[in-house]
């Protein structure tokens, strides 16, 4: 009940980063995560408690060249995203399939299943044997005659609670198929944005320029190094209680998971710009197609003359289609007819508004 471009947000998308974060998870798990150099006064159980102190509490990142805050100085470029890393790509992935359980839920309201038209339209394209096409057609074709009796025939008078609805506005409010769609798509469109800029907050870096730096780096054939959005080698501290002593140590790790999280959320950046740009021209070809290109009338007319249907040059055939297209096609049901098409083809679509034509 959706077109490509959808798919590729709530199905593609949302797989692709979840096997990331799958993979992510792994290599904390099975790996070493972070290994700090230790003074040598430091026993081998010492090293392992500060490595595990380290990941558990934050690093920060110092350049080489530059001086080590003092310990009562704020430490300034914490890392505190690499604990989370999985988390946040499962969250992600969430994300992609929150629109489409938006759309699930507005387009189960229409009084049909929209993917049931969709499924039967594809059945009728692909099944060899007549008997099978004929039956799914005349099943998406009484699916879609249902679907315009739901949506021009008032609600029933003991089914509205006077709580909810006054007299006969409870029609005006019945919810419109396409502009449910383009409500979607815009969610679509924002989700894919908007985790771009929630990425930025979370690594506490300008992760939406990332990507454009990388690209800097492969046209100018520039060596790859380590920045301070991923950087590899770190500083922490931590205190040990002796007795009645306290000993404050600063260590030098590194993280080699940093350098994996580095390549995941590079490919994470380009593949949110594509899936932007793919739903944004998605989103104007729905609105220009059904608002902008062509209207009902002549949607129907070039979908009618696909099959050579003669449709008569008088007033009354005229008005009569007039009438058809726009009372009882209408403009959800144009979308549903181009939604079969995007999905089954433009011929079966068409066949479908010639039998509703006729039995019209």
């Amino acid at each position: 009940d959706d077109d490509t471009c959808d798919r590729i947000n709530r199905l593609i998308s949302a797989v692709l980063i979840l096997l990331l974060g799958l993979v992510v998870s792994a290599r904390q798990c099975l790996g070493e995560a972070i290994y700090c150099w230790c003074p040598e006064i430091c026993a081998t159980n010492h090293e392992k408690y500060a490595n595990l102190m380290c990941w558990v509490d934050d690093t920060y990142f110092v350049p080489f060249l530059d001086r080590i805050p003092h310990p009562e100085e704020v430490r300034q470029r914490k890392i505190t995203y690499y604990q989370w890393v999985p988390i946040i790509l499962m969250l992600q992935a969430l994300m992609f399939l929150a629109p489409w359980i938006v759309w699930r839920v507005l387009a189960g309201r229409v009084g049909i299943k929209l993917g049931n038209i969709i499924q039967a339209a594809c059945k009728s394209q692909l099944s060899d044997k007549c008997e099978e096409r004929e039956a799914a057609h005349k099943f998406a074709f009484y699916l879609l005659n249902r679907f315009h009796h739901h949506q021009t025939s008032p609600p029933l008078p003991h089914l509205i609670s006077p709580s909810k609805c006054f007299s006969n506005t409870c029609h005006f409010f019945k919810p419109h198929l396409f502009t449910s769609y383009i409500v979607v798509k815009i969610l679509y469109l924002t989700n894919s944005v908007g985790q771009l800029f929630l990425l930025d907050k979370f690594l506490g870096v300008e992760f939406y320029t990332f990507g454009y730096h990388v690209l800097t780096f492969l046209i100018a054939n520039r060596q790859w190094t380590p920045t301070d959005r991923f950087p590899h080698v770190t500083m922490c501290d931590f205190r040990i209680r002796q007795s009645t002593n306290v000993h404050q140590y600063t260590v030098q790790c590194v993280l080699p998971i940093n350098i994996f999280n580095e390549k995941v959320f590079t490919v994470i950046w380009f593949w949110l710009v594509i899936v932007a740009a793919i739903t944004l021209c998605s989103l104007l070809g729905w609105v220009w197609s059904m608002t902008l290109g062509t209207t009902i009338s002549e949607y129907v007319k070039e979908n009618l003359s696909v099959l050579n249907m003669y449709i008569a040059e008088d007033q009354v055939e005229l008005q009569s289609l007039e009438i058809f297209a726009k009372k009882y096609i209408g403009r959800d049901g144009m979308f549903i007819l181009k939604l079969v098409a995007k999905n089954s083809g433009e011929l079966v679509a068409a066949e479908l508004l010639q039998s509703l034509w006729a039995h019209y």
